[in-house]
């Protein structure tokens, strides 16, 4: 008998309060046309369904089945259908089947793919705990032994609640990294500019100096020919007289 059996047997079992569910579909009526003989179209509902008797053909590999744990197959066994998930765990698998959480250490070690992985499992894992719980309660078992184990859901979410703690550190790393990167570069953009600065002032040094021996140089000039245009007309007649002796004297 398989668990999905046993789940049944025992929900028939607990005196639970019983409602008939049913529905109608509706039912296509042509239109009366223009020229009709005026006799009414009345709908006549169809046979009343119960949908709670037949079972609905599922695939074997359809995506609700994730929701429910796999038996773990013996040598030579072979199960189909239902029979291959179980709907809760007996005390027996629970006490042969433990684990314990990820370490913050451990997971540290672990590529952003591997986390990735590993939260999906563990996404996993919680939805099988949480559906094996809603059935638990669904059938009225009120036998802790059959009950979630609450150490394996405390597990599941501490893991969970580390990966969360190693991503947000390594966001917190690489926000940190950002900014050390970004102040080195302007401390190396500041560095350069400085360095053109001093260049700079070099250049402009060495101009102003050429500059400056030029003003030096035209203000000579300028003084030299102040110098003569002040010089007096005597001056300027012995100057003449004396060039004139002497050139009498050579002839």
């Amino acid at each position: 008998m398989s668990v999905l059996s046993l789940a049944r047997t025992l929900r028939q079992r607990t005196p639970t309060l019983q409602f008939q569910c049913r529905r109608w579909f509706a039912e296509v009526v042509n239109a009366p046309s223009e020229d009709s003989t005026g006799v009414p179209v009345t709908a006549t509902p169809t046979k009343a369904v119960d949908w709670r008797k037949g079972r609905v053909p599922v695939r074997e590999d359809h995506g609700l089945y994730g929701f429910f744990r796999r038996k773990e197959v013996k040598d030579g066994e072979v199960l189909e259908g239902d029979a291959r998930f179980e709907v809760f765990e007996t005390p027996q698998s629970t006490q042969i089947q433990s684990g314990r959480g990820w370490k913050a250490e451990e997971l540290r070690l672990k590529s952003f793919k591997d986390l990735h992985v590993l939260w999906y499992v563990l996404v996993r894992e919680r939805n099988l705990l949480a559906t094996q719980k809603e059935e638990v309660r669904r059938m009225g078992v009120q036998n802790r032994q059959f009950q979630v184990n609450a150490t394996r859901v405390y597990h599941v979410r501490k893991s969970m609640a580390r990966i969360k703690q190693v991503i947000n550190e390594r966001r917190v790393a690489y926000e940190q990294a950002v900014g050390l990167i970004e102040s080195e570069r302007d401390t190396a953009d500041n560095l350069q500019v400085l360095e053109y600065l001093k260049e700079e002032r070099k250049v402009m040094n060495r101009k102003e100096r050429r500059e400056l021996k030029l003003r030096k140089a035209a203000k000579a000039k300028v003084a030299e020919e102040a110098a003569k245009a002040k010089a007096t007309p005597k001056e300027i007649a012995s100057q003449t007289a004396a060039a004139g002796l002497f050139g009498s004297a050579g002839h």
